[in-house]
């Protein structure tokens, strides 16, 4: 368990640093195409929508695109956008020159696109392509391709990472929620817990739909995993095959003329009743078929269309592929896209996706601040010199003295608990006031022989391994008393004649937050004498992190500096905590029986 939590922690860390620059331009983009839109159809609706004229039927649309090619007589048509209502333009697509739009029942050119149509045309280059054009678009697709998969393997060991060990509300607290109490390294980790938690779901779709997306064998994946065939990939044509063909003497030379645009439209009507919308593809060639999108009023989303394929000619369906007539494969493959954008779930998707894509960009920002952090601590402890160590008074045990100084985030977290004494626990108790809890402190004294086993716990598992622990003390005969530190004053250590810690460290060896002023106190105050006071630390922490169970490490140098008896030498616990925290327990155990062997309940 220990080695994989490593392996997973690490490959996390590694794919992050190496992917996290391109990761986080794809989850910026993301965020500016949120509403990409409806802010074009904004920024566009005064070419877009018209004031019909009472009375005055529609022209024709051979007419329309009349008018439109009288603005662009050098350009080629190459599609046309159709909307069923009767205040909608008509959109003439010229290819690389853009739309011009045309108001259907006078004939007038009403326009073209926005600039911010342009703009966000932009922005997805640098989203999909990383900005390049031509010959370029094909190494930067690769790049964003494998950051895409990184991304995805971050945010599935992310839950791994990010996954409360204990489902207590301490411990998911510090998952679930922001803590604005925090600054610098801790308000880094807490932000990349929080954020990673409640996005890493939706980062797990986006980043799935952009593989099958990116990858043909990810398209081609996801038809077979449902049943279905793949569709027929395009095969690069020779140049033998590319060659225009030479007719023979003997053939027509005859070309039959391209049908209307209103027998096209008269013919997609009839395929279709009812249509919202049609985007008709117009051929490079006069010889080739148009090709409809229509959406049909029974679609799900904007992206579900039925495909339709007509002759130049004659406009007589050469295909009709309806969605609702679609394969499983491909109507999961059509979903991929409004899932990727989040409009097949309208607004509230496209909310929810770029909601995410922005948690993407804070999860590289604290991810690599805290990788900075990280090896910056590594060359720092490089140079530092040797730690001092001091020894208890009954066993020769050295533990390192920690004399750094409480930070930043420390002293405030220290601060608001010690202001908000009002709504603090005190022992386990609520008090209205500061004064009944003092009295109620002082009044409940401790037996003379009893245990007192304090906790701090960041996750809930200091808090559960805490009354196991004191569980099985009880089952051998002892008096315990479990208490949270955080609702203790540190004098409860000077009551009873044993005391039992189990803490865990928290970010970057920090103590739990609620715990701070007890640990301030008694790791950095000169007020407690210990003396006669005999204890143990079991110290929780992960090997994983710079600061190895730091705060057990202080608690336990800072009570023998205060004059208390180590009763059995600190342990310190990995992820795997179950085989040292028996251990300890036996060695908790073997003491007690010696020293006091008449403790019973």
């Amino acid at each position: 368990m220990k080695l994989l939590h490593k392996i997973i922690f690490w490959s996390h860390l590694i794919a992050g640093m190496v992917a996290g620059a391109v990761i986080f331009l794809m989850s910026a983009t993301g965020v500016i195409l949120m509403y990409e839109h409806q802010l074009v159809e904004y920024a566009e609706r005064d070419v877009r929508d018209v004031v019909p004229a009472v009375g005055v039927a529609r022209l024709s649309l051979d007419e329309v695109v009349a008018k439109a090619r009288a603005q662009n007589p050098d350009a080629r048509p190459t599609g046309l956008v159709l909307r069923n209502q009767p205040t909608a333009s008509v959109a003439v697509g010229f290819g690389r020159e853009g739309a011009v739009y045309v108001n259907p029942y006078n004939g007038a050119v009403l326009g073209r696109g926005s600039k911010l149509h342009d703009w966000f045309h932009d922005v997805i280059d640098w989203h999909r392509w990383l900005g390049r054009e031509g010959e370029g678009r094909a190494t930067a697709r690769a790049i964003t391709g494998a950051c895409n998969l990184a991304f995805f393997w971050l945010a599935i060991t992310g839950v791994y990472l990010w996954w409360p060990s204990s489902w207590h509300w301490r411990g998911l607290k510090s998952s679930l929620l922001f803590n604005p109490r925090l600054r610098g390294k801790a308000r880094d980790w807490n932000w990349h817990n929080v954020i990673g938690f409640w996005s890493s779901g939706v980062l797990v779709v986006l980043t799935l739909t952009a593989a099958v997306m990116s990858y043909s064998w990810a398209n081609d994946l996801l038809y077979t995993l449902t049943g279905s065939e793949p569709p027929p990939r395009a095969q690069a044509t020779s140049p033998i095959a590319q060659a225009p063909h030479r007719r023979s003497e003997d053939e027509p030379r005859e070309r039959k003329p391209p049908a209307s645009f209103d027998a096209f439209l008269a013919r997609a009507e009839q395929q279709a009743p009812g249509w919202i919308m049609m985007m008709m593809r117009l051929p490079p060639r006069d010889d080739g078929p148009v090709t409809f999108l229509i959406q049909e009023p029974i679609a799900p989303h904007i992206f579900a269309r039925s495909q339709l394929v007509l002759s130049r000619s004659s406009a007589e369906v050469v295909k009709w592929e309806p969605y609702a007539g679609a394969s499983p494969g491909r109507k999961l493959r059509i979903w991929v896209r409004g899932l990727h954008t989040g409009e097949a779930l309208g607004f509230v998707g496209q909310t929810i996706a770029g909601l995410a894509s922005l948690g993407g960009c804070f999860l590289v920002w604290t991810g690599f601040a805290m990788a900075w952090q990280r090896f910056h601590y590594r060359n720092r402890q490089a140079n530092r010199e040797p730690a001092e160590f001091l020894t208890g008074q009954d066993e020769i045990d050295p533990v390192v003295q920690t004399r750094g100084q409480i930070t930043q985030s420390s002293m405030e977290v220290a601060k608001i608990a010690m202001e908000q004494t009002n709504s603090n626990a005190i022992n386990g108790r609520a008090h209205k006031h500061p004064q009944d809890a003092l009295r109620n402190w002082n009044a409940e004294l401790y037996p003379e022989d009893s245990l007192l086993m304090l906790y701090g716990s960041v996750t809930g598992t200091a808090e559960m391994l805490a009354h196991k622990l004191a569980a099985a003390l009880r089952r051998a005969g002892h008096a315990v008393r479990v208490r949270d530190m955080a609702h203790c004053e540190p004098h409860v250590l000077a009551q009873a004649s044993y005391v039992l810690l189990v803490v865990s460290t928290y970010g970057d060896g920090e103590p739990p937050d609620d715990a701070v002023p007890f640990w301030q106190f008694v790791v950095h105050g000169n007020g407690l004498d210990l003396r006669g006071v005999k204890f143990s630390v079991l110290a929780l922490g992960n090997t994983t992190f710079d600061h190895f169970c730091r705060c057990g490490r202080e608690f336990d140098a800072a009570l023998a500096r205060h004059g208390a008896i180590r009763i059995y030498p600190r342990v310190d616990c990995d992820v795997d905590y179950e085989a040292p925290a028996k251990r300890w327990l036996d060695g908790v155990l073997a003491y007690l029986q010696k020293d006091k062997p008449s403790l019973s309940i």
